[in-house]
């Protein structure tokens, strides 16, 4: 079943990463039943509405080197795409002279200002990358000590090399000079009111660098983040639309432009209470 759904939204993998999506569905459904960790229990939905959701990121660009997954579905979508990231660096290896990304370390001047913001809501930069490119590592950052448990043994059985687990306060890894602003990218399926995931996550990332949520095509909550972009010193430089089991999904790519204020984000659960509106 999982080859076929997967060809199904046109993902084409070996068989090596066939066999490791298969065995990571029966690892998560049988700690599922004894854990809750989603309400999904049937194969065909977990494969589409949580392994092919997450995959769906890698249609639109290539992640890397260090990546944070904020509250995380139960590894979604950090574990998918650790699976699938041999596949993903072999890919960039052979395309390595015309591969572009998003944007990664690009320095604005005065001198490309205006070019650059006319390009910034839908074209890529190109990057040149090291040929020797390392494979990526997925940061996995929770409070839940379970949650992170649960992860450690899925990564375990799979044989992934690449996840590493943190487990702290948000209040606490945020304010670290060790994880403040050392992120290349930052991910989260959290089903949070957007303006709050931007509190959340810009101040893990380095300057340029960028957070992609994963979120239901909503146009009424979009229109509601300027006031929470401008306060974080970040800004939208593309969406990517796709549907998903008849809904319509949405990967919005936010770039870090500046240094975060030290102010942010706020204590405790105040980003959820009182987001940045």
């Amino acid at each position: 079943m999982i080859k076929q759904l997967f060809e199904l939204y046109d993902f084409q993998f070996d068989e090596e990463i066939i066999i490791k999506f298969e065995k990571f569905l029966q690892l998560f459904k049988e700690k599922n039943s004894v854990v809750n960790l989603s309400s999904l229990r049937d194969e065909y939905s977990i494969i589409e509405k949580h392994f092919i959701d997450s995959l769906f990121l890698t249609k639109f660009t290539k992640l890397s080197w260090k990546i944070a997954d904020i509250w995380t579905w139960w590894g979604f979508p950090l574990l998918p795409l650790a699976i699938v990231d041999d596949k993903m660096m072999k890919w960039w290896n052979d395309e390595m002279n015309n591969e572009k990304v998003i944007n990664p370390n690009y320095i604005e001047t005065n001198a490309n200002k205006n070019s650059y913001d006319s390009e910034i809501n839908s074209e890529w930069q190109d990057l040149s990358l090291n040929s020797n490119l390392e494979s990526l590592n997925f940061y996995w950052i929770d409070s839940i000590a379970k949650k992170l448990k649960a992860i450690e043994e899925f990564a375990t059985d799979l044989w992934l090399e690449n996840i590493k687990t943190i487990h702290s306060r948000f209040e606490d890894i945020w304010h670290d000079k060790q994880h403040r602003e050392s992120f290349d990218y930052v991910l989260s399926r959290a089903t949070a009111y957007f303006p709050t995931l931007l509190e959340y996550a810009i101040p893990l990332l380095k300057v340029w660098w960028i957070f992609i949520a994963y979120k239901l095509d909503n146009d009424i909550e979009l229109k509601e983040w300027e006031k929470a972009l401008k306060e974080l010193n970040c800004r939208i430089i593309d969406t990517k639309k796709y549907s998903l089991a008849w809904t319509q999904r949405i990967l919005i790519f936010v770039e870090k432009i500046w240094v975060t204020n030290v102010k942010y984000p706020r204590n405790a659960w105040i980003p959820l209470k009182k987001p940045i509106i």
